[in-house]
Order: C-alpha cells, then sequence, then structure tokens
C-alpha cells in the first residue's frame, strides 16, 4: 500500500487513496485568561512545543525521544488537520495565591465540552488554535461569582467582543456577541 500522509512516504497501517494527517495529542496549559496548549510526547509523556500547523510522524514526539510506530495509535491519523486531540490540563498561574476556583474552571470546561459557548468553536475538531477562556456571565466587577452557574467556555474571540460589559443572562450576551461577529 502507498498511502501519502503528510511528512511520511508509507504506512501500512491506514487505507489506500486517503490523504491523512498526523495529529499529536495535547495538554492545555493555564486557565482563565492565559490558556494556551502544549503537545505530549507520544513516548515519555512530556510536554513540548511545536506550533507547526502542519506535522510530520516526528513532530509527535520531542527531541529527546527516538521516533517509534508503535507508540502511534488510530486517533493520531485524521483526514482533517486539527489542532490536537485534547488529553489533560495543566494549571499554571503566576500568583502563589488563587483567587479564582481552578477546580470550577476544570469543571466548565469539561461540561461544556471545550466548546466555546458563544459562536461553538471547538478545540476538538478545527483547523486552527483559539485560546478558550472562562467567561463570566455576570463579570466579576458587577459581584459575578465563579458558581458553575455562572461561568461558560468562550473562545477568546468572543470573549475579548464581550469585554467588561455587564449582561443579566446569558442569552443576552450571547445574542450580543454574535451580533457583533456578524458585522
Amino acid at each position: 500500500m502507498n498511502v501519502k500522509i503528510y511528512g511520511s512516504e508509507e504506512n501500512s497501517c491506514c487505507d489506500q487513496n486517503k490523504s491523512l494527517f498526523f495529529i499529536p495529542k495535547i495538554k492545555l496549559v493555564g486557565y482563565g485568561r492565559s490558556q494556551t496548549y502544549q503537545l505530549v510526547c507520544l513516548k515519555c509523556k512530556n510536554l513540548y512545543f511545536n506550533l507547526k500547523r502542519e506535522r510530520n510522524f516526528q513532530d509527535l514526539f520531542c527531541d529527546w525521544c527516538d521516533t517509534d510506530e508503535k507508540y502511534l495509535g488510530n486517533d493520531n491519523f485524521s483526514e482533517v488537520n486539527y489542532v490536537g486531540i485534547i488529553i489533560g490540563w495543566v494549571v499554571k498561574t503566576d500568583c502563589n495565591v488563587k483567587k479564582f476556583s481552578t477546580m470550577n474552571y476544570k469543571k466548565v470546561y469539561k461540561r461544556d465540552g471545550y466548546v466555546c459557548q458563544y459562536c461553538n468553536y471547538s478545540l476538538r475538531t478545527s483547523t486552527e488554535f483559539r485560546a478558550l477562556h472562562i467567561d463570566h456571565i455576570k463579570p466579576r466587577a458587577a459581584s459575578g461569582s465563579n458558581r458553575m452557574d455562572n461561568l461558560v467556555v468562550s473562545c477568546c474571540t468572543c470573549n475579548l467582543i464581550a469585554s467588561d460589559r455587564w449582561f443579566n443572562t446569558f442569552l443576552e450576551k450571547k445574542e450580543f456577541i454574535l451580533s457583533k461577529r456578524i458585522k
């Protein structure tokens, strides 16, 4: 079988005549407004950076590990070149005292499935990376709480549109954001 996979000459585990991409495993890093992602080496499981959009087989492993096909799984191949497979979360913050509940933040990401609740941007299926934020429906400045019912996942674009405006309900905020995104 001669299957053309981006960055590879041949691969015997795939069907003929399909163009497949190598999809890395990723961990989300940070929380709130300072979130990004890092790749996870398939062999040693350590985090590393590789911000190339199109990856080849070697880019699924860190610089310290030798590449080995036995670490590839079926989920490391896709017909669509998307960001990666979310396998975990690393909380990083600059301050010693966490003023916000990172446990609630993690629960909100899981509850909302890593999907922006305003525009439906999905990190799991997107071909571009946009940082995901935890958005307060009623801002903290307006006595908004860190309770789960006041928190939703928002992509950075939607979160910046809403900025520090005050809204009473989620639907009111969503309507405002979507009206600004269309223009």
